[in-house]
């Protein structure tokens, strides 16, 4: 198995959350790669994306994600706060 912590970057690692810290809500989107959830993480809004894939299959995939979504600031989309590398529940 691939460990994501491995691949990226330092600064990034610092984003890693226990799951337990995320509060799910209602869903708002699923296809056959992601679930994405209204929810609450450290009483601040936010959007997780489950990831419903093997990590092994879409690790780059996952890397691909983070490095987009912490680089956008615009009011639109929803920042970057963090992610989840724990086994099945990779999270973004």
């Amino acid at each position: 198995m691939i460990n994501i912590l491995n691949i990226i970057d330092e600064y990034t690692k610092t984003m890693d959350i226990p799951y337990n810290e995320l509060k799910f809500e209602e869903r708002i989107y699923n296809d056959n790669f992601v679930d994405v959830y209204k929810g609450e993480w450290r009483k601040q809004k936010v959007a997780i994306t489950m990831i419903k894939q093997d990590q092994n299959e879409i690790v780059d995939q996952i890397i691909s994600q983070i490095n987009v979504h912490r680089k956008i600031i615009h009011p639109n989309i929803v920042d970057f706060k963090c992610f989840v590398s724990e086994d099945p529940k990779y999270s973004i």
